[in-house]
């Protein structure tokens, strides 16, 4: 993922700037981190958020996910797709609990 070129993406023109910054620190801890390292990232970082008292939407999730994806091979995407799908899960999850 090129660092810079997601800050531009027009998804995030109306997102809080808390979030953003968030985002901003994920990005730099995965990058370059395969598709196994990234999800305890995830992982750590939305547990992070709501001790912060910061959500994302559902939306919000699909713009991370779709930045995520950007630039990456067949291949990266649908393992990448796998990790995603199982994040959702986790995060479904804790949500109910």
């Amino acid at each position: 993922m090129n660092l810079p070129t997601w800050k531009n993406h027009p998804a995030l023109a109306g997102m809080d700037p808390k979030k953003i910054f968030l985002l901003t620190k994920i990005s730099e801890k995965i990058n370059g981190k395969s598709e196994q390292e990234i999800l305890p990232i995830l992982m750590a970082a939305m547990t992070s958020a709501r001790k912060q008292n910061i959500s994302f939407t559902s939306d919000e999730f699909e713009i991370l996910f779709s930045i995520l994806k950007e630039g990456k091979s067949s291949d990266e995407v649908q393992q990448l797709n796998q990790t995603i799908d199982f994040a959702r899960n986790v995060l479904s999850k804790n949500k109910l609990s």
